[in-house]
């Protein structure tokens, strides 16, 4: 969100306009603060955890015809179906600050 200036509301509603995902309906968009996110896995996993967030702006191409300096990505993560990947989730899910409708 710090990537986009205005408002909260405003700044929700940038990150909506570029998403390069198909919202369900009644979909939420999640607020973490990755900072405590990766401190919380750390002490929770006791280091099995190798995820990182890194910074992945994307550029404007069709059909997207806006950027999206906020975009980031969650990597190292476990197979689907290791149980490490069960928690991980399960943490996240703790961890969020506040959720918006994806779709207004």
């Amino acid at each position: 969100m710090e990537r986009f200036g205005g408002t909260h509301d405003e700044k929700v509603n940038e990150i909506r306009s570029r998403a390069r995902l198909q919202y369900k309906a009644k979909g939420l968009l999640a607020k973490l603060n990755v900072g405590s996110v990766m401190q919380i896995l750390d002490e929770r996993l006791n280091g099995q955890s190798l995820s990182h967030f890194i910074e992945d702006p994307l550029e404007a191409e069709p059909p997207h015809h806006l950027e999206d300096p906020s975009h980031t990505l969650m990597t190292h993560m476990p197979a689907e179906g290791e149980l490490l990947v069960e928690a991980i989730g399960d943490i996240l899910a703790e961890c969020v600050l506040d959720h918006y409708p994806a779709k207004l």
